[in-house]
């Protein structure tokens, strides 16, 4: 029982150390992650010959620590200023005396001075990203756990259904020694040693699901969660390996690795799964913030699509409109110049009569004359009962067709 205890107590010192020790280079990467103009200017002082020498002399990551900047930033130095970087593996060969020859520092007009990037542009490379960004936006909302715990707590309803199906013996679903859910259930298929860690790591995530007021529904044996009007198709898998059973059929077998990964798919696809430095449970705020920031670029997508759709749209009826407006403008001219031509015959007509009346002696006839002159006149446009129907300006009447 004291070897029991000593044993337990030595696995959580270790693993404490562990953590401590990740957590203390996580700090220093991220305390390296900003270049100050002070550390620039450290570089500065440097030629693009003693830099070479020495990116040749010690590895990229004891010269980017020793001056206080990034590995990236001192690749985009290196390349900026032509200066050539040693080959992966090169360290590793020094190391057992096989050292691969130097790339000749190639020579540049401009000087031996090294050109180093703008304050402006060095804050535009280290800024987050979007996804950084929204990992920490997500962390941050009160109400959000992305943590696993140990033991399933209040799970949720399609949790405890998933677990009645993954516990309950049936030959048919029982691969080997792979178990997976019935249909209309969350698509899980682990073997019976994971089947806890998957609940678990499927309750945290439906927990996020509920508290965004995402809907997780099913259709056949697919799993699908809709966030804002984008369905994606979730799974949660123990990978297998493919291992030769020695024998003419089957040939291959499928052997359970014990490694959990998770996987989505839809509008686009991606995995997460168990490896050296992090299991699947702490990678849950990677996923969540992968599936929003997914929907996301799709909906600004959608955006895009709809306001080209609309630009379109009002450059189409801006064409339509202006060849409607064309159309009243011709029209209006049409009647202008009808006008005119109306109004100058009208009074060719009076003329006419004024001529006339030097010549014959027909009071009558002169009296209709000008009655006609003036309604075909459109200054005056006089009544006529009897021509009412007649287009003036073409001087026909109208089919009544």
């Amino acid at each position: 029982m004291t070897y029991y205890f000593i044993q337990k107590g030595l696995q959580l010192f270790y693993s404490i150390k562990q953590v401590s020790l990740r957590h203390n280079r996580i700090f220093k990467l991220k305390k390296m992650s900003i270049a100050s103009p002070k550390s620039l200017n450290i570089i500065a002082k440097f030629s693009r010959t003693q830099l070479y020498n020495l990116v040749w002399t010690s590895p990229l990551s004891t010269v980017a620590e020793t001056h206080s900047i990034t590995i990236y930033q001192l690749k985009q130095i290196c390349n900026d200023n032509t200066i050539p970087l040693p080959r992966t593996g090169y360290w590793m060969k020094l190391r057992f005396g096989k050292a691969e020859p130097r790339t000749p520092l190639p020579e540049r007009r401009d000087g031996d001075n090294l050109i180093l990037p703008k304050e402006e542009e060095i804050q535009s490379r280290t800024e987050d990203s979007d996804e950084q960004k929204l990992a920490k936006e997500i962390s941050e909302t009160p109400g959000i756990s992305l943590r696993v715990p140990a033991h399933l707590t209040q799970p949720e309803p399609l949790i405890i259904a998933a677990e009645r199906s993954l516990n309950q013996q049936d030959e048919y679903r029982n691969q080997g020694i792979m178990k997976s859910t019935w249909d209309t259930n969350l698509d899980i298929k682990v073997t019976q040693g994971n089947i806890s860690r998957a609940l678990r790591i499927m309750d945290t995530l439906l927990k996020y699901f509920k508290f965004k007021g995402y809907n997780v529904q099913f259709r056949g044996r697919f799993t699908y969660v809709t966030i804002r009007k984008v369905e994606l198709r979730i799974n949660l898998r123990e990978i297998t390996k493919k291992v030769s059973t020695g024998k003419t059929w089957p040939e291959y077998d499928f052997v359970p690795t014990g490694i959990l990964a998770f996987h989505f798919d839809g509008y686009h696809r991606a995995d997460w799964k168990d490896n050296k430095k992090f299991r699947l449970e702490d990678q849950l705020l990677k996923i969540v913030t992968k599936l929003e920031l997914v929907v996301k670029e799709l909906h600004d997508c959608w955006d895009q699509n709809r306001k080209a759709q609309e630009a379109r749209e009002a450059e189409e009826q801006a064409i339509r409109n202006e060849a409607e407006r064309k159309a009243q403008e011709l029209c209006a001219f049409k009647n202008l110049l009808g006008d005119a031509r109306r109004w100058r015959d009208a009074q060719m007509i009076r003329d006419y009569l004024v001529a006339v009346s030097n010549y014959k002696d027909d009071e009558e006839w002169l009296l209709w004359a000008n009655d006609k002159a003036d309604w075909y006149d459109p200054l005056i446009n006089k009544n006529d009962q009897l021509l009412k129907d007649v287009d003036k300006n073409l001087l026909i009447i109208p089919s009544k067709s």
